[in-house]
This record gives C-alpha cells, sequence and structure tokens, in this order.
C-alpha cells in the first residue's frame, strides 16, 4: 500500500501552533483557506518547496484550524465585542512567539492530514470540474455514502480524499495507483519525488 494511505488515516497529534490546539485539517478548513486567499489553500499549485507565508496570514489558518465555522464567524464578527478582545489579547501574544518555528509546526500539522492518492482515469476522457476541489469531494461523498453533510466537511481531509477515490476507482472513473507502480514511475524519471510542503516566514504581519 501507497505510504499516502497510512500517512492519511494515522497521524501524530494534537498539534499546537500560536498556542492554540489544532482539530483534524478537513474539506472545511481547505475550503476556507481558498476563500480568505490563504497560501494554505493553493495545495493543487504546488508539490514542496518554499512559500512565503506572514504572520498575519498564519494567525488567520490558526484561527480557522482551531475554531468550529460558527464561532469563527462570531470571532471575526465586530459585532461581538469579547470575542473581538481575546483575539487582540491573542495577537499581542503572538508577536513574541518565533514565527519561523511556528509556521514550521503548521507546515508538520498540514502534512500530518494532506495526503492524497496518486490517480489514474480510466473512463479514456477527462471531464474539467468548475467546482472548487474540495467543494466537489465533499459533494461525491455526500451523494454516494450515506455520510452527513457535516460529518463529510469535518473528517480529516486525506481520509475524505482517499475515500472518495476509491467509490471512483469502484465505479471504473479511475484507479489508484500502488506502491509498486509509484516507484517504478520514480525509477524510469515519470514522475518526480515530491518533496515536503513547506512555508517560509516572512516579516510582515
Amino acid at each position: 500500500m501507497d505510504d499516502s494511505f497510512y500517512q492519511a488515516h494515522v497521524h501524530s497529534g494534537p498539534h499546537y501552533v500560536l498556542g492554540r490546539k489544532l482539530h483534524p485539517l478537513c474539506l472545511q478548513d481547505i475550503l476556507r483557506f481558498m476563500l480568505v486567499g490563504s497560501p494554505y489553500g493553493r495545495v493543487q499549485d504546488n508539490s514542496g518547496g518554499s512559500f512565503p507565508v506572514t504572520l498575519g496570514e498564519l494567525r488567520i489558518a490558526v484561527s480557522i484550524c482551531s475554531t468550529p465555522l460558527e464561532e469563527y464567524v462570531r470571532a471575526t464578527s465586530n459585532r461581538h465585542l469579547v470575542p473581538v478582545l481575546k483575539n487582540l489579547w491573542w495577537k499581542r501574544q503572538t508577536e513574541k512567539l518565533n514565527l519561523d518555528l511556528e509556521v514550521a509546526k503548521f507546515d508538520a500539522y498540514f502534512n500530518d492530514y494532506f495526503s492524497t492518492p496518486e490517480l489514474w482515469e480510466t473512463t479514456g476522457e477527462s471531464s474539467a470540474i468548475g467546482a472548487p476541489w474540495p467543494l466537489a469531494i465533499a459533494a461525491s461523498l455526500m451523494s454516494k455514502t450515506a455520510m452527513a453533510r457535516n460529518e463529510v466537511w469535518t473528517m480529516p481531509v486525506g481520509e475524505a480524499i482517499w475515500l472518495n477515490a476509491s467509490i471512483l476507482e469502484q465505479a471504473g472513473a479511475t484507479e489508484i495507483a500502488s506502491a509498486e507502480q509509484i516507484e517504478a514511475m520514480y525509477e524510469l524519471g515519470l514522475r518526480k519525488r515530491p518533496e515536503p510542503r513547506k512555508r517560509k516566514a516572512v516579516n510582515r504581519a
């Protein structure tokens, strides 16, 4: 079995970044990254390398991954004074921390949960999907399983991706490459070995 399967299902947590405990990375988090333009929402645009992250961007990512959606909306609304005051205190506390270390800790968390299989299309034709990929996976799982909406959106992202890929494979739409097939592609130079995703801290708030 491909190592990415185990990575998607076995986790080293709990993870703490900027003093907050992070929940398992899920489809809902990735979609929120994409909606706010976070560098962590560009997971399909890279297979490794270094990408700049500011303290402000890290704060947003940590807020998303440590707070349920309803609480996140309340905490970012100026109509609720207590969450705003708590957030201001937290922002001041994070300024005292080592940004490089905190970015590395968030990368470790991200890589612990985000893992995808190598897929080969077997239908002979590819159809582009206009929806953001987290939404497409969520819609697929809700339509093909008995899972509830909240369960789909909050399950660990790697598990959701693998489950959806397995459903597509059983339907004959794709094939999940085995560990041996992937290694053969590396040896033949047909695939480049992926580097760990990482971000580089930059000193902009």
